[in-house]
């Protein structure tokens, strides 16, 4: 579950303060493993040499940091992924000021891992889907019993019904503007933007022009 008491839209950015000379943090689920976390670091600031036993999943929320990974090194852009293998050290840094999610997964058999997601390498998550006319298309990105990542691409005109999740649901909106209800309200959630649809509230989503989405569901 998520450690989040927002009710309406909001940036995942606004959720930690970036101070001078350091690196700023906030731990946003209940579990330790999988652990969701969110950074700011300063220009100048960043991880060094850090590994975790499970993958470690990197998303660009603000900036563009470097990751260097044994001798490659990749941008990690706003709107990216960069899934890191289990015990693999690697390096994050960048001559700005820049935000991440970070989700480290526990060690477990390969089908607890990440998959679809070409790992080492930034991926763009908007341009990981394609839209379908009058189709909601999704792709799973990990799927265990703790947590699931997924990405959606709602055609136009399209909708995800009204459902319940077992787990709190958090959607960030990639591209686009998604209309979510949960329970009785109604929110515009615009690209750059995320929205926490708690366990067992009711929720739907639609969309007029089409609209792509990483959801992040904590159980």
């Amino acid at each position: 579950m998520f450690k989040l008491k927002e009710r309406a839209p909001f940036v995942l950015t606004d959720l930690v303060t970036g101070r001078p000379g350091q690196v700023a943090s906030r731990h946003l689920s209940l579990n330790d493993l999988p652990a969701i976390g969110l950074f700011a670091f300063d220009g100048g600031e960043g991880i060094r040499d850090a590994h975790y036993e499970g993958e470690a999943i990197y998303f660009g929320l603000e900036g563009a940091p470097l990751i260097q990974l044994q001798e490659a090194q990749d941008v990690l852009d706003p709107g990216d992924a960069f899934i890191v293998p289990g015990d693999m050290p690697h390096s994050i840094a960048g001559e700005r000021p820049f935000h991440l999610l970070r989700i480290t997964l526990p060690v477990g058999e390969e089908h607890s891992q990440t998959r679809h997601l070409i790992k080492g390498h930034a991926v763009h998550l908007a341009e990981a889907m394609a839209y379908a006319e009058d189709e909601v298309v999704s792709l799973t990105i990990c799927q265990r019993a703790e947590l699931s990542l997924t990405v959606f691409a709602c055609a136009a005109q399209t909708r995800i019904g009204r459902h319940k999740s077992q787990g709190d649901a958090l959607a960030l909106i990639l591209e686009g503007t998604a209309t979510i209800t949960v329970g009785e309200e109604t929110h515009q959630v615009h690209v750059g933007e995320a929205l926490l649809m708690p366990a067992q509230v009711p929720h739907a989503l639609t969309t007029e022009d089409g609209f792509k989405m990483l959801l992040i569901v904590s159980f």
